[in-house]
C-alpha cells in the first residue's frame, strides 16, 4: 500500500475522546481532545463536572486539540458556559482548528462566544 492510500484509509476508528484539567493561575483550563460528537458526550460531561471541583475565576474550553465537533459539541460549549454563568464564574474559548471553527461560524457562535487564539 503506498503512503498516500494510507493516509486516505478510513478503516480504523478514531483515537477515543478525551479530556484534561489543568489549574493555570485563576484560569481553569479544560482540553478536549478528538472528536467531539454525541458518542463524547459522557467523558466530556465528566470533564467539566471535574472541572467545578477546583477553585477558580474563569473556565477556558479548549477546542485547539480538536480534530471534529458537531451539534453536539456546540451544544457541550453552551451548556459549559451556561454553568459558569449560574456560578458566577467567567468563561472563554480557545479557538479550535479551521473545521472545528466553522460549526460556530455557521451558527452564528464565532460571534457570541469569547473566543481567544
Amino acid at each position: 500500500m503506498s503512503p498516500e492510500s494510507r493516509s486516505l484509509d478510513r478503516s480504523s476508528p478514531p483515537p477515543p475522546f478525551s479530556t484534561a484539567g489543568s489549574l493555570e493561575g485563576a484560569r481553569y483550563r479544560l482540553r478536549l481532545v478528538g472528536e467531539l460528537d454525541l458518542a463524547a458526550m459522557p467523558t466530556a460531561h465528566a470533564g467539566l463536572a471535574g472541572a467545578f471541583d477546583a477553585p477558580w475565576e474563569t473556565l477556558l474550553v479548549d477546542l485547539a486539540e480538536l480534530s471534529f465537533t458537531d451539534s453536539s459539541g456546540v451544544r457541550f460549549v453552551l451548556e459549559a458556559r451556561a454553568r459558569c454563568a449560574t456560578a458566577g464564574r467567567g468563561f472563554a474559548v480557545r479557538r479550535g482548528p479551521a473545521d472545528v471553527h466553522r460549526v460556530f461560524e455557521l451558527t452564528g457562535l464565532h460571534r457570541a462566544l469569547p473566543f481567544e487564539d
